[in-house]
């Protein structure tokens, strides 16, 4: 109608057809407990800002993602323009410590070294081309066991001098940085990772522990969740498929293995590393009563002009459980905390958050069930039908059908 509300001559070229349903991976259980504890960490820490991921390792749906602080999209205006983002994909960080799996991993899969061997961490300080680099604390020798569970920045730079730059960076893009993770949504980041071509031995050496490169959360939650997933780089999604009129699921879509980056046993070995981060290393706060958590911690400086804050923090911990048989990969990170702004901070976070979603997802205590890893391709495409009344309904029956190699 025109202003006078007089009828335009209209025709039919085509009749509407009902539009199909988008089913999504997001657990609306696991969604809340995600933005609940999230939120309180921030209250409790006064962060700037915060992000907590959940993934399926099996098949890299995302079971929730919160970013904070956070705004009403149907009232976006009454917001400032700096909450209008999902910080999960698009805002870039230094990820410090909890970087050191890509390395150490890329050690163990090349054979530069092994659990057992001693090395030295020279008394918790180093010269790389004229300048020094510390550890928080001071070591001597230790295993390179001991330079994971003890984030031994020394320790991991000799291993990283030993893989070279070329080796470093080949693992650094297997594992996903560098590029975007191709998931559904919009103004997603690929990170920052210079060719090695124009790294120099400083460069190399602050790599080696998560300096000089940047990436987003979402992609750091989709690297560790390769040693969940026995070794293999999943696309992490947010469709789960298609449904009709009536509101079920007819089209499911198959999980997407982007590559094998690792093999199994290597996984295995890694996976072994970060129990021990959590065990008896920087990552205790993370500790369940009843699964064996593998994570590790974070405790990066922020970047600012000129070099590196002496107060700001990115303070983070990601890690999966059940370690024998992971049925969730996560990621918490808190920008800022005022106080206690380490890693083992957040690791408590991370642990409030696995043991109230592990609880809900039914899943046997870590005592009940045998160190199995997952057999990620393509035994998984089977399996799809368990998620016809969407992904909560059907956890404990896709747990059950996936196969798994003792």
């Amino acid at each position: 109608t025109d202003a006078r509300n007089r009828r335009a001559a209209s025709r039919v070229d085509k009749k509407p057809r009902p539009g199909r349903a988008a089913f999504l991976t997001i657990d609306e259980n696991l969604q809340h407990i995600a933005e609940s504890e999230l939120e309180q960490a921030m209250r409790e820490s006064k962060s700037k800002s915060g992000i907590a991921i959940m993934m399926r390792p099996e098949t890299g749906e995302i079971l929730a993602i919160a970013s904070f602080p956070t705004f009403n999209p149907n009232r976006y205006g009454d917001y400032p323009e700096g909450n209008w983002r999902n910080r999960a994909v698009t805002d870039v960080y230094e990820p410090g410590s909890s970087f050191k799996f890509v390395a150490a991993a890329a050690a163990l899969q090349e054979g530069v070294t092994t659990e057992d061997e001693r090395i030295d961490c020279g008394r918790g300080m180093i010269r790389v081309g004229g300048s020094i680099i510390r550890d928080a604390h001071y070591f001597d020798f230790l295993t390179f066991r001991e330079v994971v569970e003890q984030s031994s920045n020394v320790g991991m730079i000799r291993i990283g001098q030993r893989l070279g730059k070329e080796r470093l960076e080949k693992y650094i893009r297997a594992f996903g940085f560098g590029e975007t993770t191709g998931i559904e949504l919009p103004a997603e980041s690929r990170g920052i990772l210079r060719p090695s071509k124009s790294w120099g031995p400083v460069t190399l050496a602050s790599i080696s522990f998560g300096q000089e490169i940047g990436v987003t959360a979402l992609q750091m939650v989709t690297a560790t969740n390769v040693i969940a997933a026995g070794g293999y780089l999943m696309r992490p999604r947010l469709l789960l498929g298609f449904g009709g009129a009536d509101g079920r699921l007819e089209s499911p879509l198959s999980p997407e293995p982007v590559r094998r980056v690792i093999d199994a046993e290597t996984a295995r070995r890694l996976a072994d590393l970060l129990v021990g981060v959590v065990e008896r290393g920087t990552g205790r706060r993370a500790k369940l009563p009843s699964y064996v958590v593998a994570g590790k911690t974070g405790t990066a400086q922020k970047a600012v002009r000129g070099g590196y804050s002496k107060t700001d923090y990115i303070a983070s911990f990601v890690g999966f459980a059940p370690a024998e048989r992971p049925a969730l990969t996560a990621l918490v990170i808190l920008d800022s905390p005022e106080g206690d702004h380490s890693g083992s901070r957040v690791a408590a976070v991370f642990a409030r958050i696995m043991r109230r979603a592990l609880r809900y997802l039914a899943v046997p205590a870590s005592d009940e069930a045998p160190i199995r890893i997952a057999k990620v391709w393509p035994q998984m495409r089977p399996i799809l039908g368990a998620t016809a009344q969407g992904p909560a309904r059907n956890a404990q029956s896709l747990r059950q059908q996936t196969v798994f190699d003792e």
